[in-house]
């Protein structure tokens, strides 16, 4: 069940969509009236589409690897296109950790939603995000540094349902 809806682009909200880069057709993309793209893999002369404006996050899946960095770019970008009317995919290998943590984190900047509401949001819609250990300590420490507060610890990181 999972690895058929792998190949799903999900909807997270009306301007905002995450996916696996497999799942990704030019005919889905305008489909759904995409007009931005950020492209969270690690895989040179990825297609790019006509019509499609595109941002670089080149990220590890790994734990240590600095995926905040690319936090409120890629939510600027979002925001930008949203702004314009347009809908951003925002895309990795599988959908599951890296563009799931930016699309989290998108939701934080620009909604000013917790990051644990912003994590629900994203997995009622997604049911098997899972950012790795690491991305969750760089978005809890972005939300302390944002916020004066953290809305999740590093105890509960790893509790949110997979």
């Amino acid at each position: 069940m999972v690895s058929s809806k792998l190949c799903d682009i999900s909807e997270i909200r009306p301007h905002l969509y995450l996916s696996g880069f497999r799942c990704i057709t030019e005919k889905k993309l305008t489909e759904l009236g995409i007009t931005n793209a950020v492209d969270v893999t690690n895989i040179p002369n990825n297609p790019r589409y006509s019509g499609i404006e595109y941002l670089n996050a080149r990220v590890d899946d790994d734990i240590i690897s600095n995926i905040g960095r690319y936090f409120e770019k890629v939510a600027e970008f979002v925001e930008q296109a949203r702004k314009k009317g347009g809908k951003t995919l925002i895309f990795c290998m599988a959908g599951v950790s890296r563009s799931a943590s930016l699309c989290i984190m998108s939701l934080v900047i620009s909604e000013g939603i917790s990051l644990r509401d912003a994590y629900y949001d994203t997995y009622d819609k997604r049911p098997f995000i899972a950012p790795n250990i690491g991305f969750w300590r760089q978005m809890i420490e972005y939300e302390q540094k944002q916020k004066g507060s953290r809305n999740c610890d590093e105890k509960e990181e790893g509790s949110f349902e997979q």
